[in-house]
């Protein structure tokens, strides 16, 4: 299956109100989205190396803007949204707000 036949709008499926602000259930997100089963896979798609995806699933890293911008082509979930999903609710991410505690990748 092509990236451009897995592109889906996602943002009418999220169920908000179970849905809690931590990376590993956006990536448990994508991997139904993309209808994957590993990790693995999910870096493939997300140009990755798997070990990244490792790190964001256990909390000892954060996906980069880049990654992010790459997920919202892919899926079509905005920006904010997967900022939200990820944990991040600073109200803007520019030079004056303050640093996420997770190294970027």
């Amino acid at each position: 299956m092509s990236l451009a036949n897995m592109r889906r709008k996602t943002s009418d499926s999220l169920s908000w109100g179970e849905f809690q602000t931590h990376p590993e259930q956006l990536l448990d997100h994508l991997l139904a989205v993309f209808r994957l089963a590993t990790d693995s896979q999910l870096s493939m798609i997300l140009e990755l190396d798997p070990a990244t995806i490792s790190r964001v699933r256990h909390g000892k890293a954060s996906l980069s803007p880049t990654t992010m911008l790459r997920i919202h082509e892919l899926t079509g979930i905005g920006i904010k949204t997967l900022r939200y999903m990820t944990g991040d609710t600073r109200p803007h991410t520019g030079r004056s707000a303050s640093k996420p505690t997770h190294t970027k990748i």
